[in-house]
Formats: structure tokens, C-alpha cells, sequence
């Protein structure tokens, strides 16, 4: 029953991390389960760019928290809950926390998802980064993932 009971508690524990997580810098998301950002503000509006700036920071800061909260409860590594994280943190164009995330995960030997390595890839496409693209595509098709 114990055992029940926890697996209940933690499986309530990750719904409510997973919906912190999509709300994180929801105005900067065309959907909030999607790793689409919605294109950067004109810098020629000033005002609109800074805050556009700050609620990607602020969605950022709060994935970041619940991560570190979930790695501290034991389900950190929960596949649903990684590419949930993963998809967020590409939404608001957190590529380098997406990389460090992923990187994570494979130096611990830890299974990564399909999903995860798409986003990964996704990210580094985006932002021009053709060594992590290319580091990501090769970590993906030694786990049997084909990328291009």
C-alpha cells in the first residue's frame, strides 16, 4: 500500500510540474505545450523587446526551479516531464539551458527520448549553433535515432 501511495503522490507531483511548467513565460508561446517561441520584438519597440526580455527570462527561472525541485523529489528524470521541460525551455529560446539539459542526461547515462533529442536539435537549428546540432544528431543516431 505504502508503495501505492507513493507512486500516486509522485505521479500528482509531475501533472502539477508539467502544468507549472507549460504556463512558464506563457505569452511568449504560440501554444503552450509547443516549443514554437512567437518571433522577437522589433528592437525598434523598445519597450515591447525589454519585455519580451523579461518574461522569457521569468518563464526561464521558474523551468529552471521546478527542475532543480523535481531532480530533489526523484522524478527529474521523467520522460514526459523532460520533454515538457525541453519544449518550454526552446519556446522561450533557453537553447543553452535545452543543451545543458540534454548534455546532463547523457553524461548519466540516462535514457533521453526521441522528443528530447528533436528539441535539442530544433534549438541548435534555430540559433545557428551547428556544432551542438551536429554533436545532438550524432548522440541521437548512436541511440538509434535517425536525424538530419
Amino acid at each position: 500500500r505504502f508503495e501505492e501511495k507513493k507512486r500516486a503522490l509522485q505521479s500528482s507531483e509531475i501533472e502539477t510540474a508539467i502544468s507549472i511548467v507549460n504556463l512558464a513565460g506563457y505569452h511568449q508561446r504560440y501554444n503552450q505545450c509547443d516549443g514554437h517561441p512567437v518571433p522577437d520584438v522589433d528592437e525598434s519597440a523598445q519597450r515591447e523587446r525589454l519585455q519580451q526580455i523579461d518574461n522569457r527570462e521569468e518563464g526561464r527561472c521558474l523551468i529552471l526551479y521546478i527542475l532543480e525541485e523535481a531532480w530533489i523529489s526523484g522524478f527529474g528524470d521523467n520522460e514526459e516531464f523532460l520533454v515538457c521541460v525541453a519544449k518550454s525551455l526552446r519556446a522561450l529560446k533557453a537553447n543553452n539551458d535545452l543543451f545543458s539539459l540534454l548534455r546532463n542526461q547523457l553524461s548519466r547515462g540516462i535514457s533521453v527520448s526521441y522528443e528530447l533529442y528533436q528539441q535539442a536539435i530544433l534549438a541548435a537549428d534555430s540559433s545557428e549553433d551547428w556544432a551542438a546540432k551536429t554533436e545532438f544528431v550524432s548522440e541521437a543516431g548512436r541511440a538509434g535515432f535517425a536525424f538530419r
